[in-house]
């Protein structure tokens, strides 16, 4: 039922929770404020208090005593917050000081305070020659009052005092302070809370959106959308689901595309590399030689760019510096020594073949730009595992470092496409590596000179 009520939309959602918000402090406030009449302390004004209760004396006093209770009774049901009642007259005992000149009648001392609801606003209403009488319990904010009406007989009355109630309001026995305060504080500490819950209520499925999208990679499956929440959360979740499904499509068909290419072009240039060793010209033979192997070299790099550098490769947990190691043989191997610096052993959680080639790439432009290359392994600050491979060329201008990281860009942008140092997809293709594992890559100059391009994992 109560699904059935909730709103599917944000805007009703909101507005649902505004509504019971506001009828949620309403009610707390009338709860705490109008139903707890059951006091017998009244917020009114001293002035009045002391009115009512002289026109009930004038009212008692001017019945027969015989008719009195029943209409003291009366009196008590629609004035329940004087305690109303009949008693015996009882002389007030004479004060330790004599009473000087001006003393109050009746007998008053004058250690007893007077109050504006009290003894001597009452007396001046009834008359200089009324009796009234007033004590306060020990630990109790109520004046007692006895009125005398004849000999025998004084009618007693229950009033707030004004120092404890200032101006003639009644304070709540809060532990805190007033009824004022108190609201303000509840309403304050409502709206916080409730809106608290709503922000968490709707933003809850967003976040989970956000993380799903944040993880979700290029050759995964499309992340189911999330069936909870708002209408306008699950058209999101679903909209996204139906875009990585259509990104997803849309890389599979080019990397066909450029692998059925490839396939069909290898064939051609198989006949043609073939074809060249018969060219009698040692010469134009190693330039021909020279051009298929670039042609066959930007079909592999392409395809690699369009695939993110990706194989297909499980994850497992590697240790960073024995890959290091291994990059440096190969280049060993091939007659370039690499130095490598290992600061710290380091376990992540990646793909080799990918990562490795992530590496190499860097050293490779390294040694084409700069004729020089260095490895060093460890961990950052954070903790995280961090590879930084430095060089001592001329470096990169800062304003051009994060175009080098796009494809077809190189650092020196002089060279032609045709050039057979390659075609700027290394950075492009190790970016995307290292992004697929969860670290990120930067370039910052290196000491004294170069350029260092620094990799940060996840350890």
């Amino acid at each position: 039922m109560i699904k059935w009520l909730w709103p599917a939309s944000i805007r009703g959602q909101l507005a649902v929770l505004m509504v019971s918000g506001v009828v949620f402090i309403h009610a707390a406030v009338f709860a705490l404020l109008v139903l707890d009449r059951h006091e017998t302390e009244y917020r009114v004004h001293p002035a009045e208090v002391t009115g009512q209760l002289a026109a009930i004396v004038v009212e008692v006093r001017a019945e027969p005593p015989a008719t009195r209770p029943a209409l003291v009774a009366r009196l008590a049901g629609l004035f329940p917050q004087f305690a109303l009642a009949l008693a015996e007259w009882t002389p007030p005992a004479p004060s330790p000081a004599s009473p000087g000149p001006g003393a109050p009648p009746g007998g008053i001392a004058r250690d007893v305070p007077f109050i504006e609801a009290g003894a001597q606003p009452l007396r001046r209403l009834l008359g200089g020659d009324a009796e009234v009488i007033e004590s306060r319990a020990a630990g109790d904010r109520a004046l007692r009052l006895a009125i005398r009406l004849d000999a025998a007989t004084a009618l007693t009355a229950r009033v707030v005092s004004a120092s404890d109630a200032p101006f003639g309001l009644r304070l709540l026995p809060f532990p805190f302070g007033g009824p004022i305060l108190i609201t303000l504080a509840f309403l304050a500490v409502s709206f916080v809370l409730l809106g608290l819950w709503a922000a968490n209520a709707l933003s809850r499925p967003l976040r989970a959106i956000a993380r799903r999208a944040a993880a979700w990679e290029v050759d995964a499956a499309p992340i189911a959308p999330i069936e909870r929440g708002a209408a306008e959360v699950r058209a999101v979740s679903k909209a996204i689901a139906d875009m990585q499904a259509r990104i997803a499509r849309l890389v599979a068909d080019r990397t066909r595309l450029l692998t059925a290419v490839s396939h069909d072009l290898r064939t051609p240039i198989t006949r043609l590399r073939l074809r060249a060793e018969f060219v009698p010209d040692a010469a134009e033979r190693r330039r021909m030689l020279q051009d298929l192997e670039q042609m066959d070299s930007l079909i592999v790099g392409a395809l690699s760019y369009l695939r993110d550098g990706r194989t297909g490769e499980s994850r497992h947990r590697i240790d960073l510096a024995s890959l290091v190691a291994t990059i440096a043989d190969d280049f060993a191997d091939a007659g370039t020594e690499i130095p490598v610096t290992v600061a710290a052993a380091v376990a992540v959680e990646a793909r080799p073949r990918e990562l490795g080639r992530a590496i190499t790439n860097i050293v490779d432009n390294a040694l084409k730009y700069a004729g020089n290359a260095e490895i060093w392994v460890g961990r950052a600050p954070d903790g995280s595992a961090r590879i930084e491979i430095s060089d001592t060329g001329a470096g990169i201008a800062e304003a051009e470092r994060e175009s080098l990281f796009e494809a077809f860009v190189r650092g020196d942008l002089s060279r032609g496409m045709n050039d057979q140092d390659g075609f700027g997809l290394g950075l492009s293709i190790a970016r995307a590596i290292v992004a697929s594992h969860g670290g990120r890559i930067s370039l910052h100059d290196a000491e004294p000179q170069g350029l260092k391009v620094r990799i940060d994992l996840p350890a």
